[in-house]
């Protein structure tokens, strides 16, 4: 992802020191420039919060490495129009097939409803393996995501215009990222129905482990691959956290929490997880000052946040056995660690006093 946004930023430090008039031609091309895309299609499906959190600084016209809405919207329009010629080599016939290029702006209104189809799809395969005899070695599904995605608070939490240019990106990159996950679903159907004919009579236990897994593969490539920068983009159009969103959030820390400490004192990696769990705590102590500086006529509703945000790192951060475990890690990155572990827990009275 770094070698991509270096090569961008290359790039555009380039164009820019060319006569005014290359400029020109140059901005007039870069609207059938592909490669283009790839910065903002990798980011979204790699780091969609990053990219999302930086959404505003987009709009505003701020220099980045990322196309703005219109741009990209029109950009993936041309791709598809040349996809359509390399795939029928003449274009008279494009004229028969131009409908289809309605299917990008229809699609930026119906990305909601199909999103929150799929989101009900995705949570019942979630829910078959758990239903099975030894459901229960499935790991049950984070619900704070569904219900982000389904609460009608949320929707009426958005701010409009971040939430429709977010649009524009999330519907051009759900028909690329849909194709992937089709091919992924249409895979692994094959490899169960391959396996459960090839075992042939009996092993019905075995049959049914391996149908589960399919299932769990079809859900797993639909959230991680459509439904997760949906997600975000949701997220990061929110006014203030939901809490929904506190759910997903204290889901996340247990989770990251639980693998730090599982990690042995000797193995190599326990500074790579530190640094991740650093990055964690930093975007969680960040969020509750965002919490802290909205000062408004909603005063009670944001001490209410205050009360969830601090009750989630009351539950999900186990501060003690963290400070146990730093003890085997580098200097380097304990040291800021523990600072932050000491900025996790401060009493209510005082977090509330310090917003008022």
């Amino acid at each position: 992802m770094r070698w991509l946004l270096r090569l961008s930023g290359v790039a555009r430090q380039r164009f820019s020191r060319l006569p005014h008039w290359l400029q020109d031609i140059y901005g007039l091309v870069s609207y059938i420039n592909f490669i283009e895309l790839i910065p903002t299609v990798a980011s979204i499906a790699i780091a969609p919060r990053h990219f999302f959190r930086r959404l505003p600084q987009t709009l505003a016209g701020h220099r980045s490495h990322y196309q703005t809405p219109v741009k990209f919207f029109v950009n993936f329009a041309a791709l598809f129009v040349a996809i359509f010629f390399i795939r029928h080599g003449d274009m008279s016939e494009f004229v028969t097939h131009s409908e289809a290029l309605w299917y990008l702006p229809a699609m930026i209104p119906l990305t909601p409803p199909i999103m929150i189809m799929l989101g009900i799809a995705t949570w019942i395969l979630y829910q078959l393996p758990r239903l099975a005899p030894n459901g229960d070695a499935f790991p049950s599904p984070n619900n704070g995501p569904f219900k982000l995605l389904l609460s009608p608070r949320t929707y009426a939490s958005l701010i409009p215009s971040r939430f429709v240019w977010g649009l524009f990106y999330v519907s051009v990159y759900f028909l690329a990222a849909w194709q992937v996950a089709q091919v992924i679903i249409a895979v692994g159907f094959l490899g169960v129905v391959y396996l459960v004919s090839a075992l042939g009579e009996g092993h019905e236990i075995v049959k049914a482990i391996t149908v589960l897994l399919g299932i769990a593969l079809a859900a797993f490539s639909i959230h991680g691959l459509v439904l997760y920068p949906y997600l975000e983009m949701l997220r990061a159009s929110l006014r203030r956290p939901t809490r929904a969103v506190f759910e997903t959030d204290v889901h996340e820390i247990r989770q990251s929490v639980k693998e730090f400490l599982a990690v042995p004192t000797d193995d190599p990696a326990l500074d790579g997880h530190a640094e991740a769990l650093h990055e964690i705590i930093s975007d969680e102590l960040a969020q509750l000052g965002r919490l802290m500086s909205q000062q408004d006529a909603d005063f009670d509703l944001t001490v209410a946040d205050l009360s969830s945000r601090l009750e989630i790192h009351r539950n999900a951060f186990q501060v003690q056995s963290l400070r146990e475990k730093l003890q085997h890690v580098s200097a380097d990155v304990r040291q800021p660690l523990n600072q932050l572990l000491s900025q996790l827990d401060p009493p209510i009275s005082t977090v509330i006093r310090q917003a008022a």
